[in-house]
């Protein structure tokens, strides 16, 4: 009977125990983390990327004017064309990659490149990515890299230059602006299917200032931009309206049609380095290593 007390006593203490983990493991959560997590649902759009009367062509030509990298892997359905060309291409590895090519993923396909910086880049499942420039200059150090998501989500991850990060390296959406300063960050554009006026109260708070005129262009079938940084990263967002957001490392923000930048929120390193591993999975092999993979 005198063993009661003491299994009595050590059942308590279990409890307590777990009560402190739950606790720490919600102390641990960062208020981005919410925003972050839409980066690992698989998202489907809205309509075909690949444009009515655009065909696959067997075999490959190339672009106009001088290659800037190379397609270095493809998983799934690929397809890469050139810019106003009536035909796309299946992507192959090696394939060489021109300015203003657009590269298109299918359901469960991804596509690695490599531009002649050392830069890698990784596009999701169901994405449309644009490279609208990427300039190289070695004798310089200079680089000024320009990409237009369209739809989807990617990993991009900036060499660095021998005289440091060099800041032009911009990424366009429907959404917003990106202009990036570090070495690893993710991006995706999927679509915000509620009108901000019927967002919980947390989400619209983070736009801060929000006006009916602001509201108004949110509506069913707009898209939303999130960005989520690594460590070493910062990002200037910038939405359709308002002045750019810093979003530093082992951040967020976020940016819907019609709408400014939200603020930048903290993201738990797990989540972060989940976030960028789930949407270019070993890209870091293809470049400088990061403080993930």
């Amino acid at each position: 009977m005198k063993k009661k007390p003491a299994i009595i006593v050590g059942v308590c203490c279990l409890v307590l125990l777990g009560c402190a983990l739950q606790a720490g493991a919600q102390e641990s959560a960062k208020p981005g983390d919410r925003i972050a997590k839409l980066l690992l649902e698989d998202v489907k759009p809205p309509e075909a990327l690949l444009p009515p009367g655009v065909k696959v062509a067997p075999g490959f030509e190339p672009g106009a004017g001088r290659t800037i990298g190379q397609v270095e892997l493809v998983q799934g359905e690929g397809l890469l064309g050139h810019h106003n060309a009536a035909v796309v291409y299946e992507a192959k590895k090696n394939l060489p990659l021109f300015s203003r090519d657009v590269l298109i993923t299918g359901e469960r396909a991804r596509i690695r490149a490599q531009f002649s910086d050392k830069s890698a880049i990784s596009v999701s499942p169901y994405s449309k990515l644009v490279i609208d420039q990427s300039i190289y200059d070695p004798n310089k150090d200079e680089r000024a890299s320009t990409f237009s998501l369209l739809f989807g989500k990617i990993r991009l991850i900036a060499s660095k230059l021998r005289m440091g990060y060099d800041s032009d390296l911009m990424v366009k959406t429907p959404t917003a602006v990106a202009g990036v300063r570090g070495s690893d960050f993710a991006l995706a554009v999927i679509p915000k299917t509620e009108p901000v006026s019927s967002c919980p109260n947390w989400l619209a708070s983070l736009f801060g200032d929000l006006n009916p005129l602001r509201e108004a262009h949110a509506q069913i079938g707009s898209l939303m931009t999130i960005v989520v940084t690594g460590p070493g990263t910062t990002v200037s967002f910038s939405g359709m309206i308002g002045g750019p957001v810093l979003v530093g490392p082992l951040s967020t923000s976020f940016a819907m049609t019609g709408l400014a930048a939200s603020v930048s929120l903290p993201v738990s390193i797990g989540l972060a380095g989940g976030v960028l591993n789930g949407v270019g999975p070993g890209l870091s092999l293809m470049s400088m290593p990061p403080e993930f993979d």
